[in-house]
């Protein structure tokens, strides 16, 4: 018979966090889910070990396919404003913790995920926009006065000032990811 007090317990534990926090600290490693196999590189064995991804504008996954081609495992929790891009992003990496919002971004969100998987390190990933003007990061900017790099540093600042590990950033060589600032 199920110990109903143990779970009862571990519910209770996360009864108070936001509905990213609990995904985040139940959800399994990213996997590849498309009808071809994953592309492997035989470069240097990948780090043992977990990390988080954050992805923001995450596209279709392409950190994700890299980083899985070289064998990093990996938990994620990625934002993409765009409704096709987001389609194919949850069809390709179906464990993957998709938000609407850059706000989801807190360390308050990661923390029972830290403390339950222990990573090794925490990676800020950003593609950021294309289209430094289009309707999502207008509206984003409109609410919060944020470029997208402004928002890439308030993520990796707010997350490097809370954990032990190491907290490294990736950002697409993207020419105007600085000429939209404030």
């Amino acid at each position: 018979m199920p110990d109903t007090d143990a779970h009862d317990k571990a519910a209770s534990e996360y009864a108070h966090l936001s509905f990213t926090a609990r995904a985040l600290a139940a959800c399994k490693p990213v996997e590849w889910r498309q009808p071809g196999d994953l592309l492997q590189l035989s470069w240097a064995p990948a780090a043992r070990g977990l990390i988080v991804v954050l992805n923001l504008w995450a596209g279709i996954g392409s950190v994700l396919f890299g980083l899985l081609a070289i064998g990093f495992r990996a938990i994620c929790l990625a934002f993409e404003p765009d409704p096709d891009a987001r389609e194919t992003l949850r069809a390709n990496f179906p464990n993957i913790v998709l938000v609407d919002s850059l706000d989801e971004f807190s360390f308050g969100n990661l923390e029972p995920l830290l403390k339950r998987r222990n990573p090794i390190a925490v990676l800020v990933a950003a593609g950021c926009p294309r289209h430094g003007l289009s309707d999502p990061v207008t509206a984003a900017r409109a609410r919060n006065n944020r470029s997208p790099a402004e928002w890439v540093a308030t993520v990796v600042n707010g997350i490097r000032a809370e954990v032990s590990v190491p907290v490294l950033t990736l950002l697409e060589n993207e020419a105007g990811i600085n000429r939209h600032t404030s």
